[in-house]
């Protein structure tokens, strides 16, 4: 009889409960058939008290056996748990290394959160040195900032999650406005190392309860810190790639940038025929004021022409440094006419700057496909039309021609 509790015991808990009760319906069919065969004398007859033992041994087997099923059904029921938020955040993790942008990344928690965890309303907001909302789902709409609130504050300050009960629109207004009438919201923070990222904002599903479990919450702050490390990772790509493609000094594309952003837009505009304008500006007599002054000087201005370049363009043009004081500025679907416009406005505010040395720059306009077809020919018809432009006096613009002589505008007054 011991043998055969132990053989449920074991069974039950090393395989299922499930098991375990089949088990037990087995040894109780073996005592009834034994029972019932000296019943009907098929076998030697049992004792009175030996029957009593078979009943006994039944309800030993069954008492054992529910007890056992019962213990082992809650370990599977958690086990089962476990695995399921494992398996989550693998996914998650999984997805994360596969999407380089913050924005994206941002999303994808988000997304997890809401899938995993039946979250009604999930919003994340995050950043380096402000926060913004990047990503919701089902929330509303707001223009608040998040450090405004008084549980968000409490959420980064201390490093830890926050749970709310109630919502109170002075003391937290961000949070009002994504989620209106809202209870039992979570406040994870984005934790990457010492570092808070950002945070994560979730709202706990009224269909558990009113108890939110200390494993949710357990797991949504691991969801947070992997989100929290492939953002820094992000931001960290993100700044390589920008010193890789910007020049250090002026802040402004280097030569490789603008080589390939060349091949890019001229292959984008032959298709439709639409045009690309190329003004290549170079600083008059810069050598003399790094004689005069010094290389810091010279640094200066070369930031400072830089900076005029950059603010004097639109959004879709791109300002590249090509190479000791010369400058491109790309113009797409600019026209020849268009670019000359841009290139005059462009010399006088430059000659507008008032920090001494004073500066003068000379410029060159040429334009695709009117005087030629490749990134190469067009640069260097605008770098004749440069030179043109010194040749002339320095001081002034000077737009290529097709078959003639370049167009040299003498410097207007400001």
């Amino acid at each position: 009889m011991t043998l055969v509790l132990v053989q449920i015991v074991a069974v039950t808990l090393l395989a299922s409960f499930r098991t375990g009760l089949k088990t037990a319906v087995w040894h109780s069919m073996l005592g009834f058939v034994v029972y019932q065969y000296a019943g009907a004398e098929l076998i030697h007859p049992i004792h009175r008290s030996t029957i009593r033992d078979v009943i006994a041994f039944v309800l030993a087997v069954w008492l054992v056996t529910l007890a056992t099923a019962a213990f082992a059904s809650v370990n599977e029921r958690e086990l089962r748990r476990r695995n399921y938020d494992l398996q989550g955040l693998a996914n998650l993790s999984r997805r994360l290394e596969e999407t380089p942008r913050a924005e994206q990344i941002c999303q994808r928690l988000v997304d997890a959160v809401h899938d995993d965890f039946l979250a009604p309303r999930v919003a994340i907001a995050v950043g380096r040195d402000t926060w913004t909302l990047v990503a919701s789902v089902n929330t509303g709409t707001t223009n608040l900032s998040p450090l405004m609130d008084h549980s968000v504050h409490i959420a980064v300050r201390e490093r830890r999650t926050v749970r709310l009960g109630v919502l109170r629109a002075d003391l937290d207004p961000w949070l009002a406005q994504l989620f209106p009438r809202a209870r039992r919201l979570l406040l994870v923070p984005l934790l990457a190392g010492n570092t808070v990222n950002g945070v994560l904002v979730a709202e706990h599903n009224p269909r558990f309860g009113s108890r939110v479990d200390r494993r949710v919450v357990t797991m949504l702050e691991r969801y947070a810190s992997q989100t929290a490390l492939a953002l820094v990772n992000s931001w960290l790509l993100e700044q390589i790639s920008h010193l890789a493609a910007t020049d250090m000094l002026t802040g402004v594309a280097n030569r490789r940038t603008l080589e390939q952003n060349l091949d890019r837009m001229f292959a984008l505009a032959g298709r439709g025929m639409r045009p690309i304008s190329l003004i290549m500006v170079d600083i008059d007599h810069f050598k003399r004021i790094n004689d005069t002054y010094g290389h810091q000087v010279g640094d200066r201005t070369l930031q400072r022409v830089a900076q005029v370049l950059r603010s004097s363009c639109r959004s879709s043009d791109l300002v590249a440094r090509y190479g000791g004081e010369e400058f491109v500025v790309v113009l797409p679907d600019t026209d020849c006419e268009g670019a000359a416009v841009v290139a005059e406005t462009l010399r006088q505010r430059i000659q507008a700057l008032e920090e001494e040395p004073r500066v003068t720059a000379s410029l060159g306009v040429a334009t695709f496909p009117l005087h030629g077809g490749t990134p190469d020919q067009v640069l260097a018809v605008a770098d004749a039309a440069l030179y043109q432009s010194k040749e002339s006096g320095r001081n002034r613009v000077t737009i290529a021609t097709v078959g003639s002589e370049p167009s040299t505008r003498s410097p207007q007054p400001l």
